[in-house]
Formats: C-alpha cells, sequence, structure tokens
C-alpha cells in the first residue's frame, strides 16, 4: 500500500506511477487469461500455487532501491494475483460444494485480512522513520508464513477426507 510514495521517494514522477498502475491492471487481466489456461490443465491447486509464488517475490526488488526495478513490483505482483484469480473462483465453487464454506473463509478470506490490518500502522511508522525495507521483510514474512499455513491445512484436510472415501 505505500507502494506509491516508496516510487515517489526514488524519483519516478507522479505520471509516470499513474502508468506502472495502468500497466498493473493490465497485467491483472493477462494474467486472468494465463491463470485460467494453467487451471484447465494442470488444476486449481498447482495455479493457486503458482500465482501465489508470483505475487509473494516481487516485493523483494524493492529492498535493491532502484526506481525501474521498484516500478514493476505492482504489475508483478498483479500478475500473480490474476493468475490465481480463476483458481480461487474454482477454489470456491469446490468449497461450497462439499459445504465447507467456513473453511474458505477463515483461509482465503478471513487470515489473510489480519496481516495488513495489524501491520499497516507499523509499516506506516516504518515507512516514516526511513526503515522501508524492515516494513518489506515484515510483509513478505508475514505473506509467506501464511500460505504455507494455508498450504499445510488443505494437505491435512485432503488427507482426512481422502480416508472417508
Amino acid at each position: 500500500m505505500y507502494i506509491q510514495y516508496f516510487l515517489l521517494d526514488l524519483g519516478l514522477a507522479k505520471a509516470k506511477i499513474g502508468l506502472v498502475f495502468s500497466l498493473a491492471l493490465l497485467m491483472r487481466a493477462f494474467g486472468n487469461l494465463i491463470g485460467g489456461k494453467i487451471a484447465d490443465m494442470l488444476g486449481y491447486k498447482r495455479t493457486l500455487l503458482v500465482g501465489y509464488t508470483i505475487y509473494a517475490f516481487p516485493p523483494l526488488l524493492i529492498l535493491l532501491h532502484n526506481a525501474l526495478l521498484a516500478s514493476l513490483v505492482y504489475p508483478l505482483m498483479s500478475l500473480g494475483s490474476g493468475i490465481g484469480m480463476p483458481a480461487k473462483s474454482l477454489f470456491i465453487v469446490e468449497q461450497a460444494q462439499r459445504r465447507k464454506g467456513l473453511t474458505y473463509m477463515l483461509i482465503q478470506r478471513v487470515l489473510p485480512s489480519i496481516p495488513p490490518a495489524l501491520t499497516a500502522p507499523v509499516g506506516a511508522k516504518l515507512y516514516e522513520m526511513g526503515k522501508y525495507d524492515v516494513a518489506v521483510f515484515i510483509g513478505f514474512f508475514w505473506f509467506v508464513n501464511l500460505s504455507s499455513f494455508a498450504g499445510v491445512f488443505e494437505r491435512h484436510q485432503e488427507r482426512k477426507s481422502s480416508k472417508f472415501i
């Protein structure tokens, strides 16, 4: 949420920042097309993994303090998010069919909302203090741990459901 401020601090003009965010929207749309094809070929779980992986790593480019690389962060994150969107839709349908809507809501909606809500004030203070790198690392750490937790929980649910079949 602080990417535009960081880009300003690196000397990127406001008009170029607008182009970066426009490119991000295009990348999300392109990611949706790719994600749909990948989900059809490989299934939605692998597609989610691909999308989350692409989404998780671009913020680390910010740590290099290079305006060009930092301007690629949001478009690359949007690409990853776009790739995962069709898979998330398939996941919603499957969870609704299995009547596990609560599990889906906890893993996909509630848990990912907690870290940004808790870290936004911390991130703002760190940014204000000039420690944006620490804020990026904290965000990356939370996202990777949350994704790992969701993956382990999903595998546990698969094993549990396969025993009853």
